[in-house]
């Protein structure tokens, strides 16, 4: 049996976003997400995902919403973090900083959801495309024994793709997505994914919107569940 992970990013970004992660979950299609802790519908629903069989992570930002603790390098005088279109996530800021912001979302996680995230991710990349990020979210996988997307260690191998992303996507390019991914040797294999029922609220959080609902389409298709099967696939999560 050939182990995927599909994750569904953004939890607690609107009510579209968690009810799409909660019907493909309710399928057995998705089996992980990464929730926005400081989103508007994260304490809203993170209670309800006990009843599913699906993994929790968390999506850490520095660039979406309020910071849990201010810092003048990444919000402002309201606690809004500074938004990457603005302010690049490549510029240099302090990690330790960063530490102590990500750490807050997570012990903030903990408390309103009554459990520990089951893996780590971050909102467009950060820990991935700031140097300094990514000592901080080392340190807090280490910290808290969680994976983190894209990092490679002693312990484990975790490699992610984002090829199923864009106005174009059907359940070919998810097909095509997995098939590569399989040829991929690593102990946790994850496809990114942001499926959603789409509403008013996304269209203005998101310019990526629309699209949200192919890849929900793509997903609950029947060619990509006759591909699944023929293919002795298992949609796995991080805690298997």
């Amino acid at each position: 049996m050939k182990k995927i992970i599909l994750n569904v990013d953004d939890f607690g970004l609107t009510k579209g976003v968690n009810d799409a992660v909660l019907e493909l979950s309710k399928q057995g299609l998705v089996k992980s997400t990464t929730a926005l802790v400081n989103s508007p519908y994260f304490a809203e629903d993170i209670k309800k995902t006990v009843d599913y069989d699906l993994d929790v992570g968390i999506h850490l930002t520095i660039d979406l919403f309020n910071a849990e603790l201010f810092h003048p390098s990444l919000c402002d005088e309201n606690n809004l973090f500074h938004k990457a279109k603005t302010h690049s996530l490549n510029r240099s800021l302090d990690s330790d900083v960063i530490y102590r912001e990500w750490k807050s979302q997570i012990e903030k996680f903990i408390q309103v959801a009554g459990f520990k995230p089951t893996h780590i991710d971050s909102h467009h990349h950060a820990h991935v495309v700031n140097s300094d990020a990514n000592i901080a979210v080392k340190r807090l996988g280490e910290e808290y024994n969680l994976v983190i997307r894209h990092n490679t260690n002693n312990k484990y191998t975790a490699h992610c793709t984002g090829d199923f992303y864009g106005e174009n996507v059907n359940p070919d390019l998810l097909m095509t997505t997995m098939t590569n991914l399989l040829e991929v040797e690593a102990d946790y294999l994850e496809v990114m994914m942001h499926p959603a029922f789409v509403d008013e609220e996304l269209k203005t959080i998101s310019s990526y919107n629309t699209a949200r609902m192919k890849e929900y389409e793509a997903i609950i298709s029947k060619e990509f569940k006759t591909f699944i099967e023929q293919n002795n696939i298992e949609i796995s999560k991080f805690t298997n």
